[in-house]
């Protein structure tokens, strides 16, 4: 691998879900190659629909043959504190939670 290639080489993927892993109930072409790819970095999956849990997605997931952990996925209700911790987790913000704890539980969570 080259220096520039390293560079560029992504350290983990946040990847909406609806439209761009599946539509509806069908899975895009290449969704378990590329999970099998995708699981030597650290990954989050994203979705605005409020109407299913991380938990109803996660099962969704397995019917199409990809596993992925709960924990990995965020649904609109908690997709807003999750960005806040990635803009930037160490600076104070709007949350009661100080920001080293909310960055702590995002390590314990496997976010960062």
């Amino acid at each position: 691998m080259t220096r520039m290639s390293r560079e560029l080489s992504p350290k983990g993927l946040i990847l909406d879900m609806d439209g761009v892993l599946y539509r509806g109930d069908c899975p895009m072409p290449g969704l378990v190659e590329f999970f099998e790819i995708a699981r030597s970095r650290p990954l989050v999956l994203l979705t605005n629909n409020s109407t299913v849990s991380a938990l109803d997605l996660e099962c969704k997931l397995a019917r199409m043959g990809v596993q992925v952990p709960v924990a990995a996925i965020l649904v609109a209700g908690i997709r807003l504190r999750f960005l806040d911790l990635v803009v930037d987790p160490r600076r104070s913000g709007p949350l009661a939670v100080p920001c080293d704890a909310r960055f702590r539980k995002g390590q314990e969570m496997g976010w960062f």
